[in-house]
């Protein structure tokens, strides 16, 4: 298991419907070129701009549907925030006192990340928290503006390796996602005053896009098989938390399906931009909808690829247009 991110990449590129027409017309190197070159934008496309530009820092892929202006920043301070029953909610968890893991990616509830932790501070953090509950808060940190989220995902640490040099390698999962209301303290780390939600009633019935969610994902991670001669599997989470799956029959239809979509969050491929803004959405409909858009994008590009790596192979050449030798 890779330390630090160990996020899945299945992989959303679009190919021109053009490169597999010129590979049936017998120019197959150059339709396998084009296919490379386009294998650099990383859904373009799919956010509505030009090929070759790339999305403004903050700005939402948006479907139409529902209208994210813009990943969620906290401002120690001038965006805090102080509730009249703050104690009575403390009191029934919904709202907590937690120590804040500010890092450049984003973990959803009921995904997994391994982290190594070699700096000082927080190295103090997991020490102490492994002497409560194992519990912090994962938090998207922008290197490119020097802001935190808002929105982050607590996390639980279910396994701990200490190195010989002070170093620890954990294991977490996502629990719950919080919004920050205000910073108690900032050093030696950040610890937060934090507010748990989920998800709003859906007004629609999400079986149907659920169901397209999962199908096209299965498709995207075959191709991706069959394209790079590999033999990934979704791991045991997925499968349980999936639609048929044995958690269908013990878990509340709406919950299942609000945590499939954070699964789904998890190994796709895209901007930590857009990873952030699906997890702060109140919308398992929105999220599926985004989701939905980017597979199905993922599973045209994978299946030129596929048919252009059979047509070459059929030729005697290689997946990078190159002959094979004789």
């Amino acid at each position: 298991m890779a330390f630090v991110t160990g996020v899945g990449a299945l992989d959303g590129h679009r190919c021109r419907q053009r490169a597999c027409s010129a590979a049936s017309r017998g120019t197959l190197e150059n339709a396998a070129a084009r296919c490379r070159r386009r294998a650099r934008v990383v859904m373009l496309a799919e956010n509505g701009k030009e090929d070759g530009q790339s999305q403004e820092e903050g700005q939402p892929q948006g479907d139409g549907q529902q209208k994210e202006e813009a990943v969620e920043y906290y401002r120690p301070k001038v965006d805090d925030v102080r509730l009249e029953d703050e104690k009575e909610k403390m009191a029934t968890g919904e709202v907590r006192e937690l120590p804040l893991f500010p890092l450049g990616i984003v973990l959803n509830p009921n995904g997994t990340v391994p982290l190594h932790i070699f700096e000082m501070r927080y190295r103090l953090l997991f020490n102490r928290i492994q002497d409560k509950d194992n519990m912090f808060g994962l938090i998207f940190y922008n290197r490119e503006n020097n802001l935190v989220a808002r929105v982050g995902c607590a996390a639980q640490v279910t396994k701990y390796n200490l190195l010989e040099d002070g170093r620890l390698l954990v294991i977490n999962e996502g629990k719950r996602r919080f919004r920050v209301l205000r910073y108690v303290e900032e050093k030696p780390f950040i610890k937060a005053i934090v507010q748990f939600y989920d998800d709003d009633e859906p007004d629609e019935d999400l079986s149907e896009m659920e169901q397209s969610v999962w199908t096209m994902l299965q498709d995207v991670l075959r191709l991706s098989n069959k394209l790079y001669n590999g033999k990934q599997e979704f791991g045991e989470d997925m499968k349980t938390i999936a639609p048929g799956g044995p958690k269908s029959n013990t878990l509340p239809l709406i919950e299942r399906q609000r945590l499939f979509s954070f699964s789904v969050n998890q190994v796709l491929d895209m901007t930590v931009q857009d990873q952030q803004l699906l997890l702060q959405t109140k919308s398992t409909a929105f999220r599926l909808r985004k989701q939905r858009k980017i597979l199905d994008a993922a599973r045209q590009y994978l299946a030129a690829q596929v048919t252009i790596k059979d047509a070459l192979e059929q030729s005697g050449g290689d997946s990078r247009g190159n002959k094979q030798a004789k």
